[in-house]
């Protein structure tokens, strides 16, 4: 589109006072700073692809590029550059904010449910979701790494808890806990105990 290669040619020509003045100048080299502004460019691409390279590429660069982002974002004339960049600045504060958790936790998954448990009491339901999503990859991870296959088993069956939990921040956790028997996918029978919001889970047997 005419609009897309108009805002493309805007944003190129006015990348050098924004990178003298952007905070993330003293975060970035030079090269890297004229990457950034150019994969913003790339948002406005014409072609779809094009785009959704360019944001892909973007959102593995970290926070360092989230004063660039702003800034391509207010500037921005063009709705899809707008959308585009303002979606990558939240996935990127989202992703920062879920490692610094995940580091509080030590990558510990009992502990990241913890966290999770902590976080639906606040009514904090999108964190919740990505440490229970967060919590299910380390219990798998752990599945993975063990020979036992007894620590498998309940690691994945700890693991298709945290994604039922993860698919419904409102799942009542009543019926699942002192005691109480859960129906797992796999038909294996299993106890829950929760205490101090640590959950606990015992293999009863499989039917």
């Amino acid at each position: 589109m005419l609009t897309r290669s108009i805002f493309i040619a805007a944003f190129v020509l006015t990348s050098s006072a924004i990178s003298g003045d952007s905070p993330a100048a003293t975060a970035l080299k030079p090269e890297e700073i004229k990457k950034v502004e150019t994969l913003i460019a790339g948002l406005g691409a014409d072609e779809f692809e094009k785009r959704e390279n360019a944001q892909r590429e973007l959102a593995g660069m970290g926070t360092a590029i989230i004063p660039l982002l702003k800034e391509a974002s207010a500037k921005a004339d063009d709705a899809e550059v707008k959308s585009r960049t303002v979606l990558l600045i939240n996935q990127i504060e989202s992703k920062q904010r879920m490692s610094a958790l995940l580091a509080d936790c030590n990558n510990d998954p009992e502990l990241v449910i913890v966290k999770a448990n902590e976080m639906k009491k606040q009514n904090k339901q999108k964190e919740a979701v990505e440490l229970f999503q967060a919590a299910a990859a380390l219990f798998r991870e752990k599945a993975q790494q063990s020979d036992d296959a007894k620590v498998k088993q309940v690691a994945e069956l700890k693991a298709q808890m945290c994604e039922r939990r993860a698919k419904s921040a409102n799942l009542a956790t009543g019926a699942m806990v002192n005691g109480n028997f859960v129906q797992i996918n796999n038909g294996a029978q299993i106890r829950i105990r929760v205490q101090n919001g640590a959950e606990e889970v015992e293999v009863i047997g499989d039917e």
